[in-house]
């Protein structure tokens, strides 16, 4: 973070945020009252420098206002408190799937709560990509009252297209919400490795590569206890889809600070690792070991959707000892032959998935086959047994909470 965003950067302390009962305005003006809700300012936002960097999660929201205005009646909140509870989900969320392990610190962002509303907030949102590089993550909360008419589809392709809440497609509709998206996705994170050793899971391996992961919560999630969907990041195909220079606007005036911000980001990206192709092997010792770029031997490749590999290739396909991180969180630890996740006999592999959950075992044809245990964030865990990624034939399922185990055959999930 550069030394004048340091220095102006407030963020809400998490326990404030739960005191407080709603989101909290921040303003200048003593004599405030919100002309829709009553709400007097109450700035409970804190300098950076208070909170402890080392027991601390900072998270960026990114989000579009429930109730937008000119001028200060509008609210990013509805009458219920629908956002403020969907956050609130969130964090929890994270927590239960030891994503942020116990005794982390958490410090949100939030427009609303932390830049003087009297004021013109706008201009000091032109310092926002050295805001958001101080930042681990950011995060997105959808209201969806409807969430229930809508599935998931059996495999994402498009997360940006496929979520189906209304709230979601007004989100990437606005231009703030795009630069958003952009900048966390190109400004590279500091101090990664030691940053990455505070989490678990998706927000730990996508950290450690240098990445600020973007995270969707929505009323959904929050109905089927669901962690955060871990988003790709918003460059190549889908900067083109959701250009932020191509975004709406309520106060037009702030154009010219979207395309700045817009531009800011595109030369980071520039300049980054984060653009597709291939890359020197991180533990290559001389120039024998290292990868050649055409598509054998041992190097790390940046894929079209953001997705890492680092290992071995033959032919340009993952073959041999590798490690694939995706955008969405998951990582997988083992072997490939010709792209596709295969143990060899006796041997296992790792993934770890977005939402906490662990498999240590065997693969066949990308899937979980064979021998296994997979670990739930809660602490559930089943080990035995596994036929194309269900639990099948003999194994042992131990509720982690209640002390319950379960022994027996099972078939396609089922206990027998």
């Amino acid at each position: 973070m550069s030394e004048a965003a340091a220095t102006t950067a407030k963020f809400l302390p998490h326990s404030a945020l739960v005191k407080q009962g709603g989101l909290p305005r921040c303003g200048s003006d003593v004599d405030f009252v919100h002309p829709i809700t009553g709400e007097l300012n109450a700035n409970l936002c804190r300098p950076r420098g208070d909170f402890a960097e080392d027991s601390t999660v900072f998270i960026f929201v990114s989000h579009r206002w429930l109730q937008p205005a000119r001028g200060p009646s509008g609210h990013p909140d509805d009458p219920a408190g629908s956002k403020y509870t969907l956050l609130l989900a969130a964090i929890a969320s994270l927590a239960t799937a030891s994503i942020t392990p116990s005794g982390l610190d958490v410090a949100v962002w939030i427009d609303f709560c932390c830049i003087d509303q009297d004021a013109a907030p706008a201009s000091e949102l032109a310092s926002l990509g050295d805001l958001i590089a101080g930042c681990d993550c950011i995060l997105t909360v959808v209201v969806d009252e409807g969430h229930a008419v809508w599935e998931y589809p059996i495999r994402w392709r498009s997360y940006f297209t496929e979520y189906l809440a209304p709230g979601w497609v007004d989100y990437w509709d606005r231009a703030w919400c795009r630069v958003e998206a952009l900048l966390a996705a190109t400004r590279p994170a500091t101090h990664c490795i030691e940053r990455a050793r505070l989490f678990r899971g998706a927000l730990a391996s996508t950290v450690k590569l240098g990445r600020r992961p973007h995270m969707l919560y929505g009323s959904k999630e929050m109905a089927n206890s669901k962690t955060p969907l871990f988003l790709p990041p918003l460059l190549h195909k889908h900067l083109d889809e959701f250009s932020p220079d191509k975004g709406s606007l309520t106060v037009y005036s702030d154009r010219p600070i979207i395309e700045r911000l817009a531009e800011e980001a595109r030369q980071a990206s520039v300049a980054s690792q984060l653009r597709p192709g291939w890359r020197q092997h991180p533990e290559a010792a001389d120039a024998e070991a290292m990868f050649t770029g055409e598509g054998e031997g041992r190097g790390v490749r940046v894929y079209a959707d953001g997705d890492v590999y680092t290992g071995d290739f033959l032919d340009e396909k993952r073959h041999g000892l590798g490690k694939y991180v995706e955008t969405t969180g998951n990582c997988y630890v083992g072997r490939y032959v010709l792209d596709q996740m295969e143990t060899a006999a006796g041997e296992t592999a790792v993934c770890t998935y977005a939402n906490g959950n662990v498999y240590e075992g065997e693969f066949q044809q990308s899937e979980r086959h064979g021998n296994g245990r997979y670990t739930l964030a809660d602490g559930d865990c089943y080990e035995g047994s596994w036929a194309h990624n269900r639990k099948h034939g003999h194994g042992v399922y131990t509720a982690a909470s209640t002390g319950v185990v379960q022994v027996g055959e099972w078939h396609e999930n089922t206990l027998l």
